[in-house]
C-alpha cells in the first residue's frame, strides 16, 4: 500500500485547552472500561491537562522515531496508523474511529513512536500529554494499573495479528474482521462498508492483497455466508462465517 501524498512531517498542531470535568473525561473513555472506572479525582486531573488536536487530512499527528505525543484518543473523523519503509511502501496498522485510542503515540518516559499516524480526513484528536499523564499516575495507582492493563491488552492484540499473519488463511483472517465488525443483532445483519475501507484498504489491514481478499469474499458469497453488493457486506449466516476460522 502506497503512501502517496502523505505529509511525513509534524503538522503543528492547532490545540484547544478543555478544562473537562470528570464526567466528560469518562464519556472520551467510553470504550475503555479501565479508565472510566478511574475515580473522579484523577479524571479530573486527565481533564486539567488535556487538550484538541485538529489534525487535518494526510497530516501526521506523529511520526516513527518521533517524540510520542501522549494519551490519544480520536472524537471525529478518523487515524490511519501504519508502518512506512525508507523506499515509500506502507503497511497499514489499523484505522482508529471515534472513540479509539491511538496507543502507539503515548511516549512514556520518553519513548519514541515505533509507528506514524496520519489524519485519513479532517480529524480532531484529545490529548492528554505524556508529561502530565506521567505526573497524574505518579500520584494514583490506580491509573498506573489502569493503563498497565491497557498496554497487556493492547500486546495481546499484536500476539493475534502475528497469529492471524503466520498461522490463518485469508478466508479466515477475512472471517474475524467482519465477525468483529458486524452487528449481532439477527434483524440487522450486515456491514456497511465505508469509502475508506474499499477492497485494497481491508486487504492491507489484513496482511494481504486485493486480489486475495476479493477472491475470499467471493468464496463466502458463494458458500451463502454473505451477500455482497457495491456499498455492503451482509453476514447472512453468523454462525458459519464462526465455523470459517475452525476450519
Amino acid at each position: 500500500m502506497g503512501h502517496e501524498g502523505l505529509q511525513a512531517s509534524v503538522y503543528t498542531w492547532d490545540m484547544t485547552a478543555e478544562g473537562m470535568t470528570a464526567e466528560d473525561v469518562r464519556a472520551v473513555f467510553a470504550r475503555y472500561s479501565e479508565l472510566t472506572s478511574l475515580g473522579d479525582e484523577v479524571l479530573e486531573s486527565l481533564g486539567r491537562g488535556g487538550h484538541t488536536i485538529d489534525v487535518p487530512r494526510r497530516r501526521a499527528l506523529f511520526t516513527r522515531d518521533g517524540e510520542g505525543p501522549g494519551l490519544l484518543l480520536v472524537r471525529s473523523g478518523s487515524v490511519k496508523v501504519s508502518l512506512i519503509s525508507p523506499e515509500g511502501r506502507e503497511q497499514l496498522l489499523y484505522l482508529a474511529e471515534p472513540g479509539m485510542m491511538v496507543a502507539e503515540g503515548l511516549g512514556l518516559s520518553g519513548r519514541r513512536c515505533r509507528a506514524s499516524a496520519f489524519g485519513l480526513e479532517e480529524s480532531e484528536v484529545w490529548c492528554v500529554p505524556a508529561s502530565h499523564l506521567e505526573a497524574v499516575a505518579a500520584d494514583s495507582g490506580e491509573l498506573s494499573f489502569a493503563l498497565a492493563r491497557l498496554i497487556s491488552k493492547r500486546a495481546d492484540r499484536w500476539i493475534d495479528r502475528c497469529f492471524d499473519l503466520s498461522l490463518r488463511t485469508v478466508d479466515q483472517r477475512l472471517a474475524r474482521f467482519l465477525l468483529e465488525l458486524a452487528p449481532e443483532d439477527d434483524e440487522v445483519k450486515g456491514y456497511v462498508v465505508p469509502r475508506e475501507r474499499d477492497v485494497a484498504t481491508i486487504a492491507a489491514l489484513l496482511g494481504s492483497v486485493r486480489e486475495e481478499v476479493t477472491r475470499a469474499q467471493r468464496r463466502l458469497q458463494e458458500a451463502g455466508i454473505l451477500e455482497v453488493d457495491r456499498r455492503q457486506v451482509r453476514v447472512v449466516d453468523r454462525d458459519a462465517l464462526a465455523d470459517v476460522l475452525l476450519d
